[in-house]
């Protein structure tokens, strides 16, 4: 089986031989300045890449920027408010995180720009992905209980050959997910039909599920197909089951422990080059693309939107783009006293005679975006609506 990890752990993945071919190229990793920690970083000769995401201590308080080398050779800085990076598992260089559903940030080495994108893990075949988002939703208690505001995990699936989203899963609880030979998703989280922990395997172009284990798994070992779990039994002794062989054991020491988790000490520490002062380096912008999964045609007019993603069969569309292009007004009307915003918002969106009122009832709201259907669309006026997926 082959492997595609999703666990948000820093990728050390880089050899020896490229801090090597840079040492010989002139630039030697000794610290250029005390007090200056370099947290990650990319390297690649062939590509002329050289990134450093560093945090520097002055007068107790600690800054983030990062230093890269431009094609001339010289040394700057990028641009605010981009002041760190880490090189994720499956590759990506992401530039923090973000539950912005108009996107994150990537560096794409490749262009050597920064892209604004919705990012998903892809399958191995590289015709599904999947990306995972938080939302927190308002919740009214009976009783003598308190009303609280509750952290959704939500997951959402793409099928990349056609570029339909959809609201996968939605949970407070622990779920985790990897991709498994060409696009499995290897699930691990509490059914509630089964009333315990469940490790599951979806298969998105069938539609189906099969059972992998009663039990919680903790991390994966890609070269080995084999995975860390417990089993649901008061002990919780860590167990490894091989998914080639689909046998299980117990955890044998903390030899085998540890091949399931990246060490920061795969990584060899680096510093900057030597001469380098951060402080007195210039900021030189990197560009920044927009990468859009959708176009909507309305009226003639081709608005690009950041994504449109399906819930229980109705399709959402984002607010603000259309709002920006068609010269909307949106206003968020008073609420009384004491309510709480994210309960009741109603957010009155009229254009010209038209109007129409968004609640939580009849919209969606994730990332402090809103979203709306194509029928409330034809309620303010507009005529046929075309939405149509960006494909690479």
């Amino acid at each position: 089986m082959r492997f595609s990890f999703r666990f948000k752990i820093r990728c050390f993945v880089l050899a020896a031989a490229v801090l090597l071919a840079f040492h010989l190229n002139g630039s030697p990793y000794i610290h250029a300045e005390s007090g200056i920690d370099v947290q990650d970083y990319l390297l690649d000769v062939s590509k002329g890449i050289e990134l450093y995401s560093i945090s520097t201590a002055a007068d107790g308080t600690y800054r983030n920027s990062v230093v890269y080398r431009q094609q001339d050779g010289a040394y700057a800085k990028w641009q605010e408010p981009f002041r760190s990076f880490s090189v994720w598992e499956d590759g990506t260089v992401r530039i923090g995180r973000s539950d912005d559903p108009e996107g994150g940030y990537v560096y794409d080495p490749e262009r050597q720009s920064m892209v604004h994108k919705n990012i998903y893990s892809l399958s191995p075949d590289g015709n599904w992905g999947i990306l995972e988002r938080s939302r927190y939703l308002y919740v009214s208690s009976p009783g003598l209980y308190s009303d609280y505001i509750a952290k959704l995990n939500e997951y959402y699936l793409k099928n990349m050959k056609t570029g339909a989203v959809t609201l996968f899963k939605s949970t407070r609880t622990s779920y985790l997910t990897a991709w498994v030979d060409r696009h499995t998703l290897l699930e691990s989280g509490y059914d509630s039909r089964a009333k315990q922990n469940m490790i599951t395997a979806y298969n998105p172009e069938t539609n189906q599920r099969t059972t992998v284990l009663a039990g919680r798994m903790y991390a994966f070992n890609n070269a080995s197909s084999k995975l860390l779990y417990v089993q649901n039994e008061p002990r919780r002794q860590l167990r490894v089951y091989d998914l080639k062989k689909a046998s299980s054991h117990l955890l044998k020491d903390e030899a085998e422990r540890s091949a399931f988790y990246p060490s920061v000490l795969s990584k060899p520490k680096l510093s900057l080059p030597d001469g380098i002062s951060p402080d007195n380096l210039p900021v030189v912008p990197v560009p920044v693309i927009e990468e859009y999964e959708y176009t909507a045609g309305i009226n003639g007019l081709s608005i690009p939107v950041s994504t449109v993603f399906e819930v229980n069969g109705t399709r959402w569309i984002p607010v603000r783009p259309l709002a920006k292009a068609l010269g909307w007004k949106v206003d968020l009307l008073d609420q009384l006293a004491g309510t709480y915003k994210a309960a009741n918002y109603q957010y009155t969106i009229t254009k010209g005679a038209a109007k129409i009122v968004l609640t939580p009832s009849n919209s969606f709201n994730t990332g402090g975006r809103l979203f709306m259907t194509k029928g409330q669309l034809g309620a303010l006026g507009l005529g046929s609506v075309k939405l149509v997926p960006h494909i690479e």
